[in-house]
């Protein structure tokens, strides 16, 4: 059994709705039959399940259907689309005012379903999302979701959404005729406005010299300062570069952290060290300028 959604009522919490759809095994005569979806329900928060007879629907080549929705003030009104059932890449919306016992096909759309809002009691939306993931037409229900027609002016809907005070969010197209890419409406869908757009992406911050080149010194060789005092750290300038005198030739990384730690153990303190690495050893001659 591959489930494709599940869904809770908002004014019932032990009422819930699940959705699949299973493989079914070669028959006798050597064909294939169809997967067979599924759809269940449970009034017990999961105690026991009850399989809804989904009779007159309409499937796609794969019978995938989703439960998008429930009413927020009827548990018994659900909101079930079936995948592809309108070539070819339309779904079909259904719709049932009894707990799922029966569906009613209310709309068919050129493109797949991806919300369904239920704003009030007789206010639903549909939006639509085409493969490329730009929205679709955006359709509209005044008789609680029994028959839905297009929007009128509205945006390019790829998502849809509402807020506790009854106001719609969508992602709308962010080049023309749109340049939403956020959009709000609090009339139900009458008239949308824009929240936010990014008509077009900005440059990155240009990194400063001085942090472009620190962050390349690390990984290359380090050079110690002329006249450098004992248990200061390394220079980390770059080998040849000119600052006053001129730089000595440049050597190992770990030749400079051992100069500088034995220069410390003579000089009485251990400094800092510029890298979290294991001290090496000291040479005969270093150990003998020690004594």
């Amino acid at each position: 059994m591959f489930w494709k959604s599940v869904k809770a009522a908002p004014s019932d919490a032990r009422r819930v709705y699940v959705t699949g759809y299973e493989i079914a095994g070669p028959p006798a005569d050597g064909g294939t039959l169809p997967p067979p979806p599924h759809a269940l329900r449970t009034d017990d928060a999961g105690a026991h399940w009850a399989e809804l007879p989904l009779a007159g629907l309409t499937y796609g080549p794969t019978p995938i259907v989703v439960v998008l929705a429930v009413d927020p003030h009827d548990r018994d009104v659900v909101y079930l689309v079936s995948r592809g059932a309108n070539p070819p890449t339309g779904d079909r919306l259904y719709r049932s005012p009894d707990g799922g016992a029966t569906f009613t096909g209310v709309v068919a759309t050129a493109a797949p379903v991806h919300d369904v809002v239920v704003r009030d009691a007789q206010t639903v939306l549909v939006a639509t999302q085409n493969e490329t993931g730009l929205g679709g037409t955006a359709y509209v229900s005044t008789d609680a979701g029994r028959s839905f027609t297009p929007m009128r002016n509205a945006p390019h809907l790829a998502c849809l959404g509402t807020a506790p005070d009854g106001s719609l969010y969508g992602c709308a197209a962010n080049w023309d005729p749109d340049y939403m890419a956020v959009t709000r409406s609090l009339d139900g869908g009458t008239t949308f406005r824009k929240v936010s757009a990014v008509r077009r992406a900005r440059r990155p911050a240009r990194v400063p010299r001085r942090h472009r080149r620190a962050r390349h010194l690390r990984s290359r060789a380090m050079v110690e300062r002329p006249g450098a005092a004992r248990g200061d750290r390394p220079d980390l300038r770059r080998p040849g570069h000119r600052r006053g005198a001129a730089s000595q030739p440049a050597t190992s990384f770990a030749r400079v952290l051992r100069r500088q730690r034995c220069a410390g153990r003579a000089g009485g303190k251990l400094p800092r060290c510029p890298v979290a690495r294991p001290a090496p050893r000291c040479t005969r001659r270093e150990r003998a300028t020690m004594t």
